[in-house]
């Protein structure tokens, strides 16, 4: 089966369904079509999955949560950007030493040192890209208060929900613009700096 216009690759495969089984929170990777085609014979007795377009983003996502009017923005790391060998349709640097066509991870922490240590003919470059995606996400600025309340606000509005948390990324090709690629209803809170604050917001706004 081909790749549904107008995606093209790499792409996120993600679980159609977002919570309640164990697979939920794995994703795959996609380099090329024979990294869908092995996906698919992957999940065959798994739940059904969605394709979204990757883009690179400096490895930096920033995750907002919101609560009711309540806005805060914290940037974790992410997915390194991907070069592609146009020769061949691989991944190259840090990636390059994972499986060239698709790569499963759970959890972007274990990602990249799991495609690191995996090779060592590439360890100069993966260790490179390491701290080049390290330095992205210390430096990246974080987006403007302003900017997230009337996007969460547009959020809040069209999906009828309060109590929610979203991912932003920003484009690396083009620097002004900024993509919103998940979308959490009722999210884990905890996670947030001073979230005992945000949980007394919520009891005090929702208690009446």
């Amino acid at each position: 089966q081909e790749l549904p216009s107008p995606l093209e690759f790499s792409v996120i495969a993600k679980p159609l369904l977002a919570d309640g089984i164990a697979s939920s929170h794995r994703m795959s990777l996609v380099f090329n079509q024979q990294g869908l085609k092995q996906l698919e014979e992957k999940e065959e007795e798994e739940a059904p999955f969605v394709l979204q377009k990757f883009v690179n983003h400096g490895g930096v996502v920033f995750k907002v949560y919101v609560v009711g009017d309540y806005v805060q923005c914290v940037k974790r790391r992410s997915l390194p950007n991907i070069l592609m060998d146009n020769d061949d349709d691989k991944p190259l640097g840090i990636l390059e030493a994972s499986h060239r066509n698709l790569l499963t991870y759970s959890q972007i922490s274990n990602l990249t040192a799991a495609a690191a240590s995996s090779s060592l003919s590439s360890k100069n470059n993966d260790e490179q890209q390491q701290e080049d995606v390290i330095k992205e996400e210390a430096t990246a600025q974080m987006l403007p208060v302003s900017f997230l309340t009337r996007l969460a606000k547009a959020l809040r509005n069209a999906l009828g929900l309060h109590l929610f948390n979203f991912d932003v990324i920003k484009d690396s090709w083009f620097g002004n613009q900024y993509l919103v690629i998940d979308i959490n209803y009722f999210s884990g809170y905890a996670k947030m700096p001073s979230y005992e604050t945000v949980i007394d917001i919520l009891v005090v706004t929702y208690s009446y």
